[in-house]
């Protein structure tokens, strides 16, 4: 029992190690534009799972996807302030009876299908149209810029597989910050 238990550990330090590199999540592109008063926000997200991703998912183990953005107002002499965050927050689940994968927009509770992942991960990966900030939050006398930023998390129901997760952490994929400025 003892050696077993070794063997174990020593897989889930092994699989620490493992290449993130097949699952990388970059931001392509990204324009905001005020209309009627609201900051509206388009971008382009490049999802590329890796292997384990892709696994869980078709062994019915949801993902979890987000998105963060903030607008911050720039101070020259002191630490940049925080006018806004938002977080927008979708499941990915893959129904093995119908063979399509879903997509629950958790903050407005919108469903949409899929026949493959490719397209489902096309569609979490395209942000159009979005508000994000009144513009009367905006001071035009000073310089504002937005981050943003995406990641993807594997959901567990058990708390084992949440550990292995914590251990595993190239399950998680996380984008780089994006930042431009605001006008």
């Amino acid at each position: 029992m003892k050696q077993k238990f070794v063997y174990i550990i020593l897989f889930l330090f092994s699989s620490v190690s493992y290449s993130q590199e097949q699952g990388s999540f970059s931001i392509q592109s990204v324009n905001t534009e005020l209309n009627d008063g609201v900051l509206i926000l388009d971008a382009n997200i490049d999802l590329n799972l890796t292997d384990r991703a892709i696994d869980a998912i078709y062994s019915g183990i949801n993902l979890s996807f987000y998105v963060d953005i903030e607008m911050n107002r720039y101070r020259r002499f002191w630490f940049n302030e925080s006018i806004a965050t938002l977080r927008q927050e979708y499941d990915l689940a893959y129904n093995e009876i119908t063979e399509r994968f879903t997509v629950i927009n958790l903050n407005s509770t919108e469903v949409s299908t899929f026949a493959s992942l490719e397209s489902a991960l096309n569609f979490l990966g395209r942000i159009s149209r979005l508000p994000i900030l009144d513009a009367s939050l905006i001071d035009q006398s000073t310089n504002h810029f937005i981050e943003l930023r995406s990641g993807m998390v594997i959901d567990s129901d058990s708390r084992f597989d949440r550990i292995i997760n914590v251990l595993r952490r190239d399950e998680n994929i996380e984008s780089d910050w994006f930042e431009w400025q605001v006008n």
